[in-house]
């Protein structure tokens, strides 16, 4: 990301809300369901990300993302690893980002 952007001088991680009860995609899910179109017959399993872990293979990411819980672990994981990069990178200002609450990371 920084080095995509080297001159950036404030980078904004912005994330969708996942703790909320209804969201746009439901509706999509049910219609899914109705017309016998939805491939989410089993539960995601658990999954807990750490920084030495290899990549997730796209079945289990895609398992994992049918999960709102899981999708806030993965947020939380990214915010605390976002973290390390404000002592790297001193002179770039980051801030994160969920419906209307935005935080910096310093």
């Amino acid at each position: 990301m920084v080095s995509r952007h080297p001159d950036a001088n404030e980078i904004i991680l912005v994330n969708d809300p996942y703790d909320i009860e209804v969201c746009i995609k439901d509706s999509e899910h049910q219609r899914r369901e109705l017309v016998g179109e939805s491939r989410f017959t089993d539960g995601p399993k658990n999954v807990y990300m750490k920084r030495d872990d290899k990549l997730l293979s796209s079945t289990d990411l895609k398992n994992m993302f049918k999960n709102r819980g899981k999708k806030i672990q993965l947020q939380e994981f990214f915010k605390d690893e976002f973290r390390l990069y404000v002592t790297c990178y001193p002179s770039i200002r980051f801030l994160y980002s969920v419906r209307n609450s935005c935080v910096g990371l310093s």
